[in-house]
């Protein structure tokens, strides 16, 4: 931002909003904007995101900003009716966080910089002024990995070694008496990565524990249809910067899991879920609450 002639602050808004982006809509034969409100209309639940940073520069400077963005990106497909052939990729990106990384002035050169002094002076000046280096900018700091034994809330994110596995909802349910589940929790997980490779990730139900506030343990089953009883290992691959669904169930990312309790037990206070040996995440634990 250049204001060496100015005779005040000069101010100037860096935003980012809320988008999506889509790959291979035309094959659908409906229109970007079509795709685009299916995707808005999926996602209804999140509020609208976009970031902004004011940015000034005082008179007499010519300043230099350095800002880092974090954004958070859902992927996912969009199909035609009957047509699984036919899909479209997208992705929505969200702005989560804007901060100056740093700023400095580069100093003014040139005929702006002759105010105030005699025009002689500069005709009789000759020494050359150097050309200002930008230094590279250094990568962003790393978020701090959860304190171990730590216990979270419903919402909160557990971050450790580049991944963040966030517990996204927890619900209570009546169970499914076809199957003979009883009175429980149903529960969805989200995981991101941080990291700057692509891994591969191996897990099953057994990664998942719970117990109530009486030192209980739960039963936790894969799903709320009969799918405790399975021993699937589900194996996806985890690219660099993505988020996917933590599920259970092999080809379903985003399946919810299950947790067994007698919600109707006024002794029973909180359940806490503890997820385990998931890459390098350990011992990550939620409390959910139970009231009565």
């Amino acid at each position: 931002m250049n204001n060496c002639d100015g005779k005040a602050d000069a101010t100037q808004i860096a935003q980012r909003a809320q988008a999506i982006q889509v790959e291979g809509g035309a094959q659908l034969g409906v229109g970007i904007g079509v795709i685009q409100t299916a995707v808005t209309a999926k996602y209804g639940t999140l509020s609208y995101s976009s970031k902004s940073q004011q940015l000034t520069a005082p008179p007499g400077t010519s300043m230099e900003f350095a800002l880092v963005w974090t954004l958070e990106q859902r992927t996912g497909t969009v199909s035609e009716d009957g047509q699984s052939a036919k899909q479209a990729l997208y992705h929505l990106f969200r702005p989560m966080d804007v901060q100056i990384q740093s700023q400095r002035d580069l100093g003014c050169v040139g005929p702006a910089a002759s105010v105030g002094q005699p025009k002689a002076t500069l005709e009789q000046t000759s020494t050359p002024i150097p050309t200002p280096t930008v230094p590279p900018i250094k990568a962003p700091t790393a978020i701090p990995d959860t304190p171990p034994g730590s216990v979270l809330e419903v919402g909160q994110r557990w971050t450790q070694g580049g991944l963040e596995l966030l517990m996204e909802s927890a619900k209570l349910s009546t169970g499914n008496i076809y199957d003979q589940i009883g009175t429980g929790i149903e529960t969805s997980f989200r995981l991101y990565s941080r990291r700057m490779q692509d891994i591969t990730l191996r897990y099953s139900v057994g990664n998942m524990t719970a117990q109530d506030n009486r030192g209980r343990r739960l039963k936790v089953d894969a799903c709320l249809y009969g799918c405790g009883s399975s021993h699937w290992d589900v194996v996806t691959v985890l690219r660099s910067g993505a988020t996917l669904g933590f599920g259970f169930i092999p080809g379903q990312e985003n399946a919810t899991s299950y947790v067994e309790v007698d919600t109707t037990d006024l002794s029973i206070i909180e359940v806490i879920i503890t997820i385990s040996d998931v890459s390098n995440i350990s011992n990550a634990r939620w409390r959910v609450p139970l009231a009565h």
